[in-house]
């Protein structure tokens, strides 16, 4: 009798050590996940700060772009640097002004004349004397005399010619000589007559009849 009493305490005694173990560790399991619960926050809550970090620095990012389409803007005037480009095309026209001041004197060539004698005109000499200034639209030049001229040297003569006809035949007469200076040549009042050049009217005497040979 004794014996079956003990033996009722300990399956009580069991029982009661078994339920106060489930007890504990169903306790220990509610830390467990409020814990958990408390780190997952926290790792919410740092992700949640990341995320915000990371959104700020793409409004720096955009600002830097701002400062890329500014730096470009100025590029843009750098551009105008073109016009100079333009600028320094025009001075190419200058060439053509260089054209125009090559151009030779219009009667240049080979002739014959009536007295049966051969002269030369080149785009610097008529005969033996240096050009030093023409105009082909008033059908002048200038010319110089060497040092070594028999006759009138060291002077300036200036010429006139009438214009060529269709075979490029023409007069000319020398209206002033002896001239100290090729601006004295050019600015000369002394003139000629070319109503009837082949008898008269260069200093009491005809032109000079110029016939292309």
């Amino acid at each position: 009798m004794m014996f079956s009493k003990l033996c009722n305490l300990r399956r009580w005694g069991a029982l009661t050590c078994i339920l106060a173990f489930s007890l504990a560790l169903a306790a220990c399991g509610d830390d467990d996940d409020t814990t958990n619960n408390a780190a997952n926050n926290t790792a919410a809550d740092a992700g949640s700060d990341v995320t915000e970090q990371d959104t700020g620095a793409d409004e720096d990012t955009g600002s830097e772009e701002d400062a890329f389409t500014d730096d470009t803007g100025t590029d843009d005037d750098t551009g105008t640097d073109e016009d100079t480009g333009t600028d320094a095309g025009t001075d190419e026209d200058t060439g053509t002004d260089e054209d125009a001041g090559a151009a030779t004197i219009e009667v240049e060539g080979t002739y014959t004349t009536q007295f049966d004698t051969t002269e030369t005109i080149t785009a610097d000499m008529w005969n033996d004397n240096p050009i030093e200034d023409f105009d082909n639209a008033d059908n002048w030049a200038v010319t110089y005399t060497p040092q070594d001229a028999e006759y009138n040297p060291d002077t300036y003569s200036k010429l006139v010619w009438t214009e060529p006809d269709s075979q490029g035949a023409f007069f000319y007469c020398i209206v002033d000589y002896g001239l100290e200076t090729a601006e004295a040549a050019r600015t000369t009042g002394e003139t000629a007559d070319d109503t009837d050049p082949a008898n008269g009217g260069c200093g009491g005497f005809s032109w000079t009849q110029m016939t292309p040979e």
